[in-house]
């Protein structure tokens, strides 16, 4: 039974011996599985720093675009300000030319009642000079005719 024991002794030794040993193929095929496996590996690595690449620069192009929008959208605020303070000020300078023009209007309105009246008094004076000067031209003439001429004109006028 000895000698059986060792016989299945050796024989699970050299099973255990030929499983644990590697051919010159296995390694062969190890190697170049690894060396696949580094080369594809090195693919997937430079694949994902191309695509961590593309991605920043999709990220910094992102951030440019924002930039220029954030940009234009405070100039156009800055010009919607700008118009409505150019609106406000245009109202109040209008609101002051009808103003100074109302006033100008009332003046002018003053004027012309003045002048109606200076040029009604002028024209009182002028017939009061007229009336005044025939009155005196009468008076020479009366003077120069005597009463009774005078007196007889005045009968025939009436």
């Amino acid at each position: 039974m000895r000698s059986w024991l060792v016989f299945v002794g050796a024989i699970f030794v050299g099973g255990a011996l030929t499983a644990c040993l590697r051919t010159r193929a296995d390694l062969r095929q190890e190697t170049e599985q690894k060396t696949e496996m580094k080369s594809q590996l090195s693919q997937l690595q430079r694949s994902e720093a191309r695509d961590e690449l593309r991605f920043q620069e999709y990220e910094t192009q992102f951030r440019q675009i924002n930039g220029r929008m954030e940009s234009l959208e405070y100039k156009w605020e800055q010009s919607q300000r700008l118009k409505e303070e150019t609106l406000s000020s245009q109202e109040a300078e209008k609101s002051q030319r009808e103003e100074r023009m109302r006033i100008f209007e009332e003046a002018l309105r003053a004027l012309e009642g003045q002048v109606q009246q200076l040029t009604q008094e002028l024209e009182l004076i002028k017939s009061e000079n007229a009336a005044l000067a025939l009155a005196k031209e009468k008076q020479a003439v009366s003077l120069q005719k005597g009463n009774f001429k005078s007196a007889t004109e005045a009968f025939a006028k009436k």
